[in-house]
């Protein structure tokens, strides 16, 4: 009941009174289990991450190459802009204090945490140079989610999920040097710094 009521109203305007009423309960009952309205908004984060958890680790298998596995966490990702998990999220960064979010991952972990993996596994392989596979999956994913913020600020949809998810995975792999083959192409070369437009 908290989870629908935080969905439909936000953080900031359901009350523990409003969550008893729903429930059934006196509100001294409801504080029996949570001591305020944050440890229980924690709580339904932490079903929200868990949920979350599960899809980032059904795109990452989903996919053959690292590049499509970090494809399919992009635009798993990036699909949830419109979900129940971005809106709790959007909430939680607001409304919950940094020793709450801290809480949130402790007990759910952090959704990065997969990506690490699959970069540590493809560095150890060779697949990948020498990195360090935690800072590469933060900057991963806080790249989605920067991209999925833009997208609920600004109603951004004139490029395509699907062709953000693949350009995002490429960033992060292809880094935005060209390569020697780009840097033989007229457009590759108007784009190099200090080359007139």
């Amino acid at each position: 009941q908290a989870r629908e009521l935080f969905l439909a109203q936000g953080y900031a305007a359901v009350s523990m009174q409003q969550i008893a009423d729903a429930v059934g309960v006196n509100k001294a009952t409801l504080y029996h289990y949570f001591r305020d309205k944050q440890a229980l908004f924690i709580a339904v984060m932490v079903e929200q991450g868990k949920q979350m958890n599960a899809a980032v680790a059904a795109a990452l298998a989903a996919g053959e190459t690292l590049q499509e596995k970090l494809q399919s966490v992009a635009q798993t990702i990036l699909d949830m802009q419109h979900s129940d998990f971005g809106r709790l999220s959007s909430d939680m960064h607001l409304h919950v204090s940094e020793e709450g979010r801290a809480e949130v991952y402790a007990r759910c972990g952090v959704p990065w945490a997969q990506i690490s993996d699959v970069l540590r596994d493809a560095a150890a392989r060779g697949k990948v140079r020498a990195i360090d596979p935690d800072f590469a999956s933060r900057a991963f994913f806080g790249m989605i989610i920067s991209q999925r913020w833009q997208r609920i600020k600004l109603g951004v949809e004139s490029y395509p999920e699907e062709d953000l998810a693949r350009s995002l995975a490429d960033l992060l792999l292809q880094g935005i040097l060209p390569t020697s083959s780009d840097a033989s192409t007229p457009a590759a070369a108007a784009d190099q710094p200090g080359t007139p437009a």
